[in-house]
């Protein structure tokens, strides 16, 4: 039996890879815009015997941070890696070239 959509998707994730597979068969899934993944990587569906799309990943995608700087904002202050931080994790701030 052909799966039609996602029964019981989790929030955030993208299960647009997997139209036209059948019972039985599983895809993977991504995190939609806007979110990134958390926990293991394993993000995948199933295709259930009533044609339903079942969540099987054993991770999840949480909502990426609005940061939008630092608090109390500092010149010379360059945000490294500090681009898609997911809540409660941390990110590298280093010196604009032409500070130390």
């Amino acid at each position: 039996r052909l799966c039609e959509r996602v029964s019981e998707g989790k929030t955030g994730m993208d299960y647009s890879s997997c139209s036209g597979i059948y019972t039985g068969q599983v895809c993977d899934a991504i995190c939609s815009a806007g979110f990134v993944e958390s926990g293991p990587t394993k993000f995948q569906a199933m295709c259930d015997a009533s044609g339903n799309f079942a969540d099987t990943s054993d991770g999840e995608c949480i909502p990426v941070a609005n940061c939008t700087g630092i608090p109390g904002g500092r010149d010379g202050v360059a945000l490294g890696s500090c681009t898609l931080v997911a809540p409660g994790e941390s990110c590298l701030v280093e010196c604009a070239p032409g500070f130390a």
